[in-house]
């Protein structure tokens, strides 16, 4: 539709067209990475269940060796021993709470800034 439109018009919109172009690639990998992102954490037991719109990973808390957020990127990381980091959205419900019980089954566990 962009191409058409472009051609449809004179050369004056082909910056029009790469632009567009940009913003749809930009709408397309903020829904891809929505997707991707965790939005909700649940603890089974001494396991800790990552679920995210994609896919759900359950490791035990005692793999988790840090927790912290990224003031440039505005998530939380959970720096795990087997899965690398797990980026997970910053308003989860519960989270404080969530803490807690992590730092009971996992006293090991660091809380502070990445």
């Amino acid at each position: 539709m962009l191409v058409g439109a472009a051609a449809a018009h004179d050369t004056a919109s082909i910056p029009l067209l790469v632009i567009g172009g940009w913003w749809l690639l930009g709408g397309l990998l903020a829904i891809w990475q929505v997707r991707q992102q965790v939005h909700e954490i649940v603890i089974h037991g001494d396991s800790v269940e990552f679920r995210s719109t994609a896919k759900r990973v359950t490791i035990p808390a005692v793999e988790i060796v840090e927790v912290g957020s990224s003031r440039r990127r505005g998530y939380l990381r959970f720096r795990t021993r087997s899965n690398g980091v797990i980026k997970v959205a910053p308003r989860l419900h519960g989270l404080f709470d969530f803490l807690i019980e992590l730092r009971r089954l996992n006293p090991q566990v660091k809380v502070g800034t990445l």
